[in-house]
């Protein structure tokens, strides 16, 4: 099974509420589950909402790289080009969990010194995962996936459908972009059942490793678990064509 190593993954919304966490939280499980807790870099950047570093089995790297000059809010430039050369001196991927606040001077750092390319000429891939979701911010997400597929063309882009607010009306169409090259469905599940035993998860910062371990949980609630994970994770492998 091909899994990309030596790859850095950003997942990035401007839109607060979109599932950016929750993308983030599954895409790392999968990268843990499928290479191992200590061949894979975990990082949360979120000032506001450290989800993703609140999971203490996923051992996640919690940074502040975001500083107040005046009333903006800036990039701290000497801690976030850390993380990306520690990212550049190795050969595990990284997964990046970032703010919706952050999510212009994020941006604007990448564009400024010429980031991707600069890791493109020592053979490694970025990649960017967005959510999209299909409630009242459902064009607003939709337009952030635009904008960032055409802001970085040398990225390989990954759509995250959240049908959490919602199913879709029509198929979206991604052929205007060749650089998204997949996408992952978070289906909405019954609220009683899936959805519960999903967000008990997620309330107490578990991982399904630790949920498929734990007493509090029963078969049926670790069976529903399992097929939440089994089906994200299915839907990961075959972007990367597996």
């Amino acid at each position: 099974m091909y899994i990309p190593k030596n790859t850095l993954h950003f997942v990035m919304q401007s839109k607060g509420g979109a599932g950016k966490s929750v993308c983030a939280i599954l895409l790392s499980q999968y990268f843990v589950e499928r290479l191992g807790i200590d061949n894979v870099q975990l990082v949360d950047t979120d000032p506001n909402n450290k989800t993703l570093g609140a999971f203490k089995a996923l051992n996640v790297d919690k940074l502040e790289i975001i500083k107040n000059v005046g009333l903006e809010k800036e990039i701290d430039s000497s801690m976030f080009d850390q993380f990306i050369s520690t990212f550049a001196e190795s050969d595990s991927p990284m997964v990046v969990d970032t703010g919706s606040g952050e999510y212009l001077a994020i941006t604007s750092y990448l564009i400024s010194n010429d980031t991707l390319n600069q890791l493109a000429d020592l053979d490694k891939e970025v990649y960017i995962h967005c959510p999209v979701n299909f409630g009242h911010s459902g064009a607003e997400t939709e337009r952030c996936l635009w904008a960032l597929a055409g802001a970085f063309p040398n990225a390989k882009v990954i759509a995250w459908e959240n049908h959490f607010f919602g199913t879709p009306t029509e198929r979206i169409d991604y052929s205007d972009f060749e650089n998204i090259i997949g996408k992952v469905v978070v289906d909405k599940r019954n609220k009683d059942t899936f959805e519960r035993d999903f967000t008990t998860l997620l309330f107490n910062n578990m991982t399904f490793a630790e949920a498929a371990d734990d007493t509090s949980f029963n078969f049926m609630q670790k069976s529903r678990l399992q097929r939440i994970k089994n089906d994200v994770f299915s839907q990961l492998d075959a972007v990367w064509g597996n």
